[in-house]
């Protein structure tokens, strides 16, 4: 009961209460609402740090020469560094050249041969980065006409594609026995048509590479013995484009080859998978592609040796007459630099840089 005479003030406690709870739920929103404008504002950064997404269409013969690239994408480091890219199938290396050429593609992958055989009717070609290194070329012979060496098949017809690793191996196979090209007889033959022209007689030995080679040797395997004709020797396969579009798409050929130093640091760490991945991407055998790993190299490089390779080779079809190009050419008119080297620096090797190559 209250007291009429208590003269002490009362206090509505449910007032203050309902006070605290309003201050409290004010105090929650703004601080949701520096939160939501904090995170807003953290995504509008983000995205415009970002680099633009961007395309890129490559050329590519079969085989492993592309892994690096048939990694990058099945493991998705093409999107993660906003690149799309798009993979188109070449018949041969040339072709792939001329797709760069036309603009059907930007970038082709070819081995350094395949460049040397055009860079002096296309000025504007550069490499900007060596994908790997293979040993992949061998010659096939008709072993029941009873053919399995070099020697023995002296005078006969040798299917091989000029312009091609099959024509520079074999040339390459003949001088070192101390013969000479024209102690055979040469057939120009497709490269996918070697198991056919052996199988009616027009050819008794055919030169080609991995994995065509592989798959005459499937084809015809009760008829034919095989040799490898770079015993031990590698061929770069290049990344090779246009100045003008490595100068105008620099940033994003970056990206591109960052997606790919992705790619190298897995397979060195999964050789299993990386085998499947290459066999299931480019429809290979995994067999064929455990065959061939031992002579494969998957490595993201630029490096002096691939310079002085192509000059080697120009000067050799000048000598061997299939060529009148007598030229050497500088690095900076094989290599584009700037690009592998703000992406993996140590993998520029021996080549001199893009400020060092403006000092020239």
């Amino acid at each position: 009961m209250n007291d009429p005479y208590d003269s002490t003030p009362t206090v509505d406690l449910r007032k203050d209460i309902e006070t605290l709870e309003t201050h409290a739920k004010i105090r929650k929103s703004t601080l949701l609402i520096i939160f939501v404008l904090s995170a807003l504002l953290f995504l509008f950064v983000f995205y415009q740090n970002r680099p633009q997404p961007g395309s890129v269409t490559v050329g590519t013969v079969e085989g492993q020469y592309s892994g690096l690239i048939w990694v990058a994408k099945a493991r998705g480091d093409f999107e993660y560094n906003s690149v799309y890219v798009d993979i188109k199938t070449c018949k041969t290396t040339d072709q792939c050249i001329n797709w760069v050429n036309s603009g059907t593609i930007d970038i082709a992958v070819v081995d350094d041969y395949a460049l040397t055989t055009r860079i002096s009717r296309s000025k504007d070609l550069r490499a900007f980065a060596s994908v790997g290194q293979f040993e992949s070329t061998e010659i096939i012979y008709d072993f029941k006409k009873g053919y399995g060496s070099l020697p023995e098949i002296e005078n006969l017809e040798v299917g091989l594609t000029s312009d091609s690793l099959s024509e520079y191996w074999f040339y390459q196979a003949v001088m070192d026995l101390g013969y000479d090209i024209s102690d055979y007889e040469i057939v120009e033959t497709d490269p996918y048509d070697i198991s056919h022209s052996m199988s009616i007689g027009e050819i008794i030995a055919g030169v080609t590479w991995n994995p065509l080679a592989y798959d005459v040797k499937n084809e015809l395997s009760h008829k034919i013995t095989s040799e490898n004709l770079q015993h031990g020797e590698k061929n770069y396969w290049l990344l090779v484009s246009n100045k003008e579009y490595l100068d105008t798409n620099h940033e994003l050929a970056g990206r591109f080859l960052n997606a790919l130093l992705n790619a190298e640091n897995y397979i060195k760490t999964n050789p299993t998978e990386s085998k499947q991945i290459m066999a299931d991407s480019s429809h290979l055998d995994y067999e064929y592609m455990d065959d061939i790993w031992r002579k494969s190299n998957f490595e993201l490089i630029l490096s002096n040796e691939i310079v002085n390779q192509i000059n080697y080779q120009l000067s050799w079809r000048n000598a061997n007459k299939l060529s009148e190009d007598n030229i050497q050419l500088r690095s900076s008119e094989i290599v584009y630099t700037s690009v592998i080297e703000n992406v993996k620096p140590h993998g520029l090797l021996g080549v001199s840089t893009s400020a060092e190559l403006e000092e020239l």
